[in-house]
């Protein structure tokens, strides 16, 4: 029960055109208010709109709405048919697009956990669709109840990615989505799943929620929420999705994964009886938090910030923030930091059923950003809250995080009917650092370094020809973003594409050197040129998925350097290298292939045509060249095989004729086991003189005819 839980991955859609990570963190850098008067594929907000108190009327002009439409899915991605999608909450459809880039963000490849005993977690509050399309009742259809119901919200995305674990929607008002992210934690922590997707959706397509609560009081007039100020009136809703993708610390560690943040622990708690059903407890929201301390063994002093429910209401602010102060902030000493409190809902509202993961989202980017947001419309304090008294402070702009390191923090949410949940989030502790990323990774990083002269493959894909092309302007937006862009970000990212995306049916492949250059050939691609040194091409429908197929080449293939970053620098790779000296060495051999492949020259100007075919005419030359290609081949066949053991196909030439037949589909190290094959090559001289003969007849009339074939390159 006490195992840590990391999350890894982060997908969203809120208000303001936050639609990644990313988004969601210039907009509270940028310290944004993102509310807007309802758009006009939802309802006639004049039409509804008055100014006063009054029955089947808001007064409410704004609120937190999508900035797109939210009735466009993409079916075909998804493979639903047409009448079932036509049937389906767009809720749902808007958290199986967030979900699936949110394994994305994780460096999950969707259909790489399918079968898992991966959880499903969902914050859901009502389904606005199902009102909208049971009338008249001749609408209902044989999707209606499964596109609808609201059971179907976490179990749609269990179905569609093929997950065995736990999958079940809650449904605590506005604390939904934490409550949800809190039951994952505490099953992976118990082992009921090995993974988990959780978060939380809010849709506003109807006017009558937005109604019910003018009725109620609890809405601010120009859709503001004005989070712990004099001048807080009321809350504004709005609306989006969130999802996070939670993994147990150690699993994320030993697998090399980001870790946004850890969750340390957490609690449940209900208010009971209250003078009203939708007034919040003091009692027990101090009975909360400190329970949640408990759960996470860290001391109220410890905890540095609290990402709190804070919807701009003077009960509910003046509750809360008296609270935190009362258990976290009062009795710190002068060598304490204050406690700082803040709430995503000044910036864009109250997203209810998507609210806790919206919280947990930005407290996740704080943690691994280390700064501290500003909270949006807060000017004077409201003066029920005792700020100075308990240590308390509202950050007025972009703040780094100081203190020691740790950057302990709580989030808060509350449902209008007593569910109330509160969570601690740590950063990934020092001194577990994270697992290194394998060593063939940091090989192809080092591949793509500006100027190393190591080029390297830039993989993209699409569903449709279309969302390929969206893919090249995305890459190239985002590597000529000064601001998100540098070389470090770049080489993740070619490795994160190449192995850590799903790879759709339209592929493209761009050998690149560099980002600059990757530009360049984007741009090229995008205007429609053909380039030699880009391939694309189409999956065709039903191909069997995840084979991989052997190239062994024969002489005249290599490059000098090739392979060189492997020798060096991969245990796999060297480890075969290695077990071929050892051979060698019993064979009488007074050199070393281990030499050969890591000069740091070029002595041989094996690149050079001229020079390589005069070479290879040389039986002693050309033996230690194949001996080494042979090597290179095996040792890398050895490589891949360790992250794919579906090798079905092989293809080779000449002296690689040998080598399959040693490999054979299955990476059994017969050339260093039995030697047969390796001391056939060595021991060759016969062989090698045919090969030689061979190679003159085909090469001599390219000498004849160019005689600066010195200085021509292959």
């Amino acid at each position: 029960m006490d195992r840590k839980v990391a999350i890894v991955g982060i997908g969203c859609r809120y208000p303001g055109g936050v639609n990644t990570p990313g988004d969601f963190w210039s907009m509270l850098a940028e310290g944004r208010d993102c509310t807007i008067p309802p758009p006009d594929d939802r309802f006639d907000a004049s039409f509804f709109w008055h100014p006063n108190r009054t029955p089947g009327k808001l007064y409410s002009r704004c609120g937190g709405y999508l900035q797109c439409n939210v009735f466009e899915f993409d079916r075909q991605f998804f493979k639903i048919p047409p009448d079932e999608a036509n049937h389906l909450d767009p809720q749902i459809q808007l958290l199986l697009e967030v979900t699936w880039e949110a394994l994305e963000n994780a460096g999950i490849p969707p259909r790489s956990i399918r079968g898992s005993n991966t959880g499903v977690y969902v914050g859901v509050t009502s389904s606005e669709y199902l009102m909208m399309t049971v009338s008249p009742f001749s609408n209902i259809s044989q999707y209606t109840n499964s596109g609808t119901n609201s059971c179907m919200v976490a179990n749609r995305i269990s179905y569609e990615f093929d997950l065995h674990g736990p999958s079940f929607s809650v449904d605590t008002a506005c604390s939904s989505s934490l409550y949800s992210i809190h039951l994952a934690s505490e099953a992976i922590r118990k082992g009921d799943c090995s993974m988990a997707i959780a978060g939380g959706v809010n849709l506003m397509l109807l006017p009558g929620t937005t109604i019910g609560f003018c009725q109620a009081g609890m809405l601010s007039p120009d859709g503001k929420c004005k989070s712990f100020d004099a001048s807080a009136d009321g809350y504004c809703r709005s609306e989006g999705a969130g999802v996070v993708v939670l993994k147990p610390l150690d699993k994320a560690l030993a697998d090399g994964d980001r870790v946004y943040a850890v969750i340390r622990g957490g609690s449940l708690t209900n208010d009971g009886r209250t003078p009203g059903i939708a007034n919040p407890s003091y009692d027990a929201q101090l009975d909360l938090v400190e329970k949640a301390c408990a759960a996470a063994k860290v001391h109220p002093h410890e905890i540095q910030y609290v990402e709190a429910h804070g919807t701009g209401t003077k009960v509910g602010d003046r509750t809360e923030a008296n609270a935190l102060g009362q258990i976290l902030g009062r009795g710190r000493t002068e060598e304490d930091l204050p406690l700082y409190i803040g709430s995503v809902k000044s910036n864009f509202g109250h997203t209810e059923g998507a609210a806790g993961v919206a919280g947990i989202i930005k407290l996740a980017l704080m943690i691994s950003k280390g700064q501290i947001p500003r909270v949006v419309h807060f000017s004077s304090p409201n003066p029920d809250i005792y700020f100075d008294v308990l240590n308390i402070k509202v950050p007025r702009a972009l703040l780094q995080w100081e203190g020691d390191g740790t950057r302990l923090a709580g989030c808060s949410s509350f449902g209008f009917g007593g569910a109330n949940a509160h969570l601690i989030l740590e950063r990934t502790p020092s001194s577990v650092p994270p697992a290194a990323v394998a060593n063939s990774d940091k090989v192809y990083e080092k591949q793509c370094e500006k100027g190393t002269g190591h080029e390297t493959i830039m993989l993209l894909s699409g569903n449709t020809k279309a969302a390929l092309k969206e893919q090249i302007g995305l890459w190239i937006s985002f590597i000529t973003n000064k601001i998100a862009f540098n070389e470090d970000r770049f080489q993740q990212s070619l490795y994160t594409a190449a192995n850590r995306y799903q790879h759709h049916a339209e592929r493209l492949a761009i050998v690149v050197n560099g980002p600059e250059d990757a530009v360049k050939k984007l741009n090229l691609l995008t205007r429609g040129e053909k380039l030699k040194a880009a391939v694309d091409g189409k999956v065709p429908e039903g191909a069997e998925r995840g084979k991989m197929a052997f190239v062994f080449s024969g002489m005249g293939t290599q490059w000098w350097g090739m392979a060189r970053h492997l020798a060096l620098e991969d245990p796999v790779f060297s480890d075969v290298i290695q077990r071929f000296e050892n051979v060698l060495k019993t064979l009488g051999a007074d050199w070393s292939i281990a030499d050969m492949l890591t000069k740091e020259t070029n002595p041989d100007k094996i690149n050079r045509t001229g020079t390589m075919v005069k070479k290879m005419t040389s039986t002693g030359w050309a033996h230690k060249k194949h001996l080494q290609l042979v090597v290179e081949n095996d040792s890398t066949a050895n490589l891949l095989w360790g992250s794919n053991n579906k090798t079905r196909q092989l293809s080779v030439s000449s002296i690689s004729d040998i080598q399959s037949s040693a490999v054979g589909g299955k990476p059994s190290l017969h050339l260093i086991t039995e030697k047969r094959d390796f001391t056939f090559i060595f021991n060759s001289k016969e062989g090698m003189e045919s090969w030689r003969q061979t190679l003159w007849t085909l090469v001599n009339t390219a000498l004849d005819e160019d005689s600066e074939s010195e200085d021509t390159y292959l």
